[in-house]
């Protein structure tokens, strides 16, 4: 990899947590604001299924707006493609999308994609303290 594409990578990577964060609700940002600060660690140390799994079956506005952040970056957004995932006339990828990736997916794609998550999660966090504090 180039150090011209890890730029690239890191400044798209910037570029859609930041837009993401900006665009969310003041009805629930406070909430997602919390709620995505224990994010990093818990990919870290429960694994990327998991915590999908887990932001999934929590119902919230704020889980479902995070597990749709990674599941769009992770799946479609990001420069790197790691997963596949096939888009279904212009549809969205979804939690459950991601999480079937996972499932289905060879184990250092999987890797790559958790490291993906902790790293636009760490964004993520960076811009939703700054925005939303």
């Amino acid at each position: 990899m180039t150090t011209e594409h890890c730029l690239s990578l890191t400044a798209a990577r910037a570029r859609y947590a930041y837009d993401n964060v900006a665009d969310w609700s003041e009805k629930w940002c406070k909430d997602a604001n919390q709620r995505v600060k224990g994010l990093p660690v818990q990919v870290r140390t429960q694994g990327l299924m998991v915590s999908i799994a887990m932001l999934m079956n929590e119902d919230t506005n704020q889980s479902r707006k995070l597990a749709a952040l990674l599941a769009d970056w992770l799946l479609r957004r990001a420069p790197v493609q790691i997963l596949p995932w096939t888009d279904r006339a212009g549809s969205e990828p979804t939690g459950r999308d991601l999480l079937g990736a996972c499932a289905k997916g060879a184990r250092m794609p999987v890797l790559a994609a958790q490291r993906e998550a902790i790293a636009i999660l760490e964004q993520v966090k960076l811009y939703a303290q700054a925005l939303w504090a």
